[in-house]
């Protein structure tokens, strides 16, 4: 806690100090607003192990949209404050797994304020932390429905009307969720810049209600974040590389008994390159990421809750590469995870849990804004436990998808 209050002191500090000598100088003017954002739709073709309770049809559509709202304000002594909204158009807040609370099913995404000058720049309110900002990630053709990370998802659990996604393969550092905090920024000095971000509470505050409990009972608190990037261009190569770390502190940790149950502190560690060149008519990017994680199948929940030993190791990676020529685009990632899993009931008796996700796809851009993909993906889990818990009844389940996807920019 210490810590925390230390670097959220220093941020309100230097957002005081750039107030109090904007008010000095200058009367500002009115904020001056934008609206922006995106919807993106997919429908697919389903080819998918049967089991669970579910008859599923092979045929699904999918939608995920955004609505953006950002205002800044430039004082005469060159301050710079900012202020942005995002809504979620299409929020379910369903997740394997998961009872919905009030933040996972809320409609709003991020909501904060910026400052910034030659110092660097200050975030505050619901937003992601640096370690998810700063992630550099393998490339990709489409925009939602992605085999790493996607928004637009169609394998589906048989048990229940959710996705079946037991080992997220997703290389971002998201624990601290778009909950409340702050974030701080320095300027980018020859390729490089630093962040560091602050999390109290996994909460929104909704109604302006600031929760301050520091006793959840196996809930993840005071997340600290940290991270470097670096950005330059030798040679006609666009390069970009990443190093980020999270940690969080349990508030009451689970115990049976004597001994530690499911509640260490979260660790986490994110590491991704890519590089993107001209070759002729043609434009060539490649890339991949790591994160390593001590959190079951590398799952945090919104509210902070999350299954985290020591003796856990998750890893999840990504590699891919596009070839684009004019308005066209072809691209394959393969995704991969493994991760230990605590394996019936004592703590120290683990499992496996693997995931493998291949993507090919092939884009076309027809006019400003408009995004076409069609691709295929093939997505299989395995797991190695006394009792397998997958709606097939067996250790393994698998899903081949074709999907064609519309992406736009508003």
């Amino acid at each position: 806690m210490t810590r925390g209050l230390a670097l959220s002191g220093a941020s309100i500090a230097i957002l005081l100090l750039g107030l109090s000598s904007a008010a000095a100088k200058d009367k500002p003017s009115r904020m001056q607003f934008t609206v922006s954002g995106y919807a993106n739709f997919a429908v697919a073709y389903v080819d998918q192990d049967d089991g669970g309770f579910l008859s599923l049809r092979d045929v699904g559509i999918a939608a995920e949209a955004e609505v953006h709202f950002k205002g800044r304000l430039t004082l005469d002594n060159g301050l710079h404050f900012g202020f942005r909204a995002e809504l979620e158009l299409n929020r379910s807040g369903e997740y394997p797994g998961a009872f919905l609370t009030s933040d996972e099913a809320d409609l709003i995404d991020e909501v904060y304020v910026t400052a910034q000058d030659s110092w660097g720049e200050i975030q505050a309110g619901s937003q992601d932390g640096v370690a998810d900002q700063m992630g550099v990630f393998a490339p990709g053709v489409s925009r939602a429905t992605r085999v790493s990370d996607g928004e637009i998802y169609f394998f589906q659990d048989g048990y229940s009307d959710g996705e079946f996604r037991p080992l997220p393969l997703r290389t971002d550092l998201y624990g601290s969720d778009d909950n409340l905090k702050v974030v701080y920024f320095t300027p980018r000095i020859a390729g490089f810049q630093f962040g560091v971000s602050y999390t109290p509470e996994a909460t929104k505050g909704f109604s302006g209600t600031a929760s301050r409990a520091d006793d959840d009972f196996n809930q993840q608190g005071d997340f600290i974040e940290l991270g470097l990037s670096y950005r330059t261009q030798i040679e006609g190569v666009d390069i970009a590389a990443a190093l980020t770390y999270l940690t969080a502190s349990n508030e009451d940790p689970e115990y049976f008994g004597s001994r530690l149950g499911y509640g260490d502190d979260l660790e986490e560690l994110h590491f991704g390159a890519r590089a993107g060149f001209a070759l002729g008519d043609f434009r060539i990017v490649a890339g991949g990421s790591i994160r390593q994680s001590n959190a079951e199948n590398g799952i945090i929940f919104s509210d902070g809750y999350t299954v985290a030993l020591d003796a856990i190791d998750a890893i999840v990676w990504d590699a891919g590469f596009t070839l684009s020529r004019g308005p066209w685009t072809i691209g394959a990632t393969y995704s991969a995870g493994e991760s230990d899993i605590i394996d019936y009931a004592a703590a120290d008796d683990l499992g496996t849990q693997e995931g493998h996700g291949w993507e090919f796809s092939l884009g076309f851009v027809p006019g400003p804004g408009v995004h076409l993909t069609l691709g295929y993906q093939m997505i299989t889990y395995e797991e190695e436990a006394v009792f397998p818990s997958y709606f097939t009844g067996t250790d393994k389940a698998e899903a081949d998808v074709v999907f064609l996807e519309t992406a736009l920019s508003l």
